[in-house]
C-alpha cells in the first residue's frame, strides 16, 4: 500500500530539482482502508494486549522491588551474623544467571 501512495504523490510532482508535496496532493490520494468494523476489532485487540502488557510490567516491577528488598535483608542478616553462611558455597554470577 505504501508504494501506491508514494506513486500517487510522485506522479503529481513537478519536474524540478526541489520537489515539494502540498496538502492538496496528499488529500487527493486514495488509500485502501479496511472496513470500520475491522479497524475497531483491531483497536480492541491492541487495547486489550496493551492493558495486559501494562499489568505484567507492573507485576514485574513489584517483583523486582521485592527481590531487591529480600536481597538487602539477606546481605544484612549475613553481615550481622543473624544467619550462618560459613558452609554455603558461592555460585559465580555467570552461573547464577
Amino acid at each position: 500500500m505504501g508504494g501506491m501512495f508514494v506513486n500517487q504523490i510522485v506522479a503529481d510532482l513537478p519536474e524540478t530539482t526541489i520537489q515539494n508535496v502540498s496538502m492538496g496532493q496528499v488529500r487527493g490520494c486514495r488509500l485502501a482502508l479496511p472496513p470500520a468494523m475491522s479497524i475497531q476489532q483491531i483497536v480492541s485487540v491492541l487495547d486489550r494486549d496493551v492493558d495486559q502488557i501494562n499489568v505484567l510490567t507492573t507485576e514485574a516491577s513489584h517483583a523486582i522491588t521485592l527481590l531487591r528488598e529480600r536481597r538487602a535483608a539477606l546481605i544484612s542478616a549475613a553481615v550481622t551474623g543473624k544467619i550462618d553462611v560459613r558452609g554455603v558455597i558461592a555460585v559465580p554470577a555467570a552461573e547464577a544467571a
